[in-house]
């Protein structure tokens, strides 16, 4: 699955707007949006960021390995 694509599903899937996760980790809700999106790629700390804001216990981070 694809980063962007799963960042989205979990942001939607604990209600939270680009700008209240971007709030939690200290990116750019434009940033993310881009990384939703596809036109910008993710690194580990986001990942990681993102993973703990998100409870999503450790997804992303292995999402972001299997495709490095």
């Amino acid at each position: 699955m694809e980063f962007g694509i799963e960042l989205r599903r979990l942001r939607q899937s604990k209600g939270m707007s680009l700008a209240s996760l971007g709030q939690a980790v200290y990116f750019t809700k434009g940033y993310l949006s881009k990384v939703e999106n596809g036109r910008a790629r993710p690194n580990p700390a986001l990942a990681a960021l993102c993973d703990r804001a998100l409870g999503s216990g450790g997804a992303l981070v292995a999402l972001l390995d299997k495709a490095s």
